[in-house]
């Protein structure tokens, strides 16, 4: 009995040395194959993923882009660069312009470190009539003025309006009281939507309706209010 019992545990213990060897040879008959297996050759494409900066970029709509570049307009003028078509919206350091000009000495007075002119009412005649008003301003002072309008441009904080990808008028953000802008009836915020039936098309051209009035002997001035409209016609006195 006890040598039957030797055997059987011999038995046993060839066994599982049987099993052991087997799969030892299997795992290495499967690795085997594994190398040997070609992997399929890289196709080519001219197709990327976009990068995550312009997937963000084109994810955002016409009117969010719009408002971005017009807050890019306006940080520029406050920082002193004059936009212009050709140099695009921020403009260039060419265009700068220094706040602190020495301007020319005369009998107006200007508002403190500014080169907007102050407009008494002896300098100034408003007369209303049924589509708007006439404002008949000093021609010495207009002139002067009309000297200092790119000055003016940043001084007002001038933007454009653009709505659908269209320049649609331009806004006085600031308006000084008793300027020339203040005595023609314009209130900050305003916006320019024409000078002689034609729409400003960049900042420095919004105030050119002085020039125009001194050159022409008039210029018709058309602003909105919120939702309300106005009519100027200014002309230099005689």
């Amino acid at each position: 009995m006890e040598r039957r019992s030797k055997y059987i545990l011999l038995g046993m213990l060839l066994g599982l040395v049987f099993i052991a060897i087997g799969a030892y040879l299997h795992q290495a008959d499967s690795q085997k194959k594994t190398a040997t297996v070609k992997k399929p050759p890289t196709v080519q494409t001219d197709h990327h993923p976009a990068s995550p900066v312009k997937a963000e970029r084109f994810s955002l709509n016409q009117a969010q882009e719009q408002d971005a570049r017009d807050a890019l307009r306006v940080d520029s003028l406050r920082r002193g660069y004059v936009p212009t078509q050709e140099v695009g919206e921020v403009g260039s350091r060419e265009g700068r312009l220094e706040m602190d000009t020495k301007y020319e000495a005369s009998k107006y007075e200007r508002l403190e470190e500014s080169p907007l002119l102050y407009f008494t009412d002896q300098m100034v005649q408003v007369t209303p009539y049924e589509d708007g008003r006439l404002i008949v301003a000093e021609k010495e002072a207009l002139a002067l003025q009309g000297k200092n309008l790119p000055e003016c441009t940043l001084a007002m904080s001038v933007s454009m309006r653009i709505q659908r990808g269209k320049v649609t008028g331009c806004r006085l953000t600031e308006i000084p009281v008793d300027t020339l802008f203040y005595r023609m009836g314009m209130r900050s915020g305003d916006i320019v939507v024409s000078v002689n039936e034609s729409v400003p098309d960049i900042e420095q051209a919004c105030l050119d309706f002085v020039l125009l009035a001194l050159k022409s002997g008039s210029a018709d001035i058309a602003y909105e209010r919120g939702d309300k409209n106005y009519r100027v016609i200014l002309r230099p006195s005689e």
